[in-house]
């Protein structure tokens, strides 16, 4: 539901129109790993924000939780391509974490 939002929000303002499917994929595949990996300590999900913005012909897209950070998984049910899948498909792409469990945030960069 979420990146259906974010990419209805770029397609709305018919912008960026060759970089949709990048967009969906990135989007996707940062969204998944906050899913799986940022509340697995927790017996309740935590928060997901998602923001998105068009500034000078560049589309940002930011990700945040406030989960356990970027932290080893050995029993993770992904294959772990999801950072290499957000590298491939952005223009510009970098991870924010603090140390301890404080969250990660993702910001994604699309050239229009």
């Amino acid at each position: 539901m979420l990146r259906g939002e974010v990419v209805g929000y770029l397609t709305g303002m018919d912008a960026c129109t060759g970089r949709t499917e990048d967009v969906r994929l990135a989007v996707s595949e940062a969204l998944s790993n906050v899913v799986i990996h940022a509340y697995r300590d927790r017996d309740e999900p935590g928060d997901l924000e998602v923001s998105a913005a068009l500034r000078d012909h560049t589309f940002e897209v930011v990700v945040r939780d406030c989960g356990i950070g970027m932290a080893p998984c050995d029993d993770s049910p992904g294959l772990g391509l999801g950072i290499p899948v957000i590298e491939h498909t952005t223009d510009c792409y970098e991870i924010q974490c603090a140390d301890g469990s404080t969250g990660t945030e993702i910001r994604m960069l699309f050239d229009c």
